[in-house]
């Protein structure tokens, strides 16, 4: 229920994904057509997802690659245990072109800084 309040919309179908050391993995089909991939710990420490949701948003930013819309991360809500992170969830489903992922990469690094 948590996670239907924070994405703003029911959840139709939820598969689990696995695990780290640290971390849960699970995708959710959402009732408005949105399937995302959400990451939970039950670790109090936050810090991991708050890097990543910054390294992802810094990564969409430069335009250069397809990367994951966050939609939400922190600790989890209504009195839940843990932290979480959930995005938009990408089914790449193969090898692309690594001359354009090259060139993906090249103007990633070309890009200004998203960061103070």
């Amino acid at each position: 229920p948590w996670l239907e309040r924070t994405l703003d919309a029911r959840v139709s179908h939820t598969d689990a994904m696995g695990g780290s050391q640290w971390a849960q993995f699970a995708r959710y089909d959402l009732v408005d057509g949105r399937r995302v991939f959400v990451k939970t710990s039950t670790s109090g420490d936050c810090s991991m997802f708050r890097g990543e949701r910054a390294g992802l948003e810094a990564l969409r930013a430069t335009g250069a690659f397809v990367v994951p819309k966050v939609y939400g991360s922190g600790p989890v809500p209504e009195g839940g245990e843990g932290c979480f992170i959930a995005m938009e969830f990408l089914d790449f489903g193969g090898r692309g072109d690594q001359g354009a992922f090259g060139e993906a990469l090249a103007a990633m690094h070309a890009a200004p800084p998203s960061h103070d």
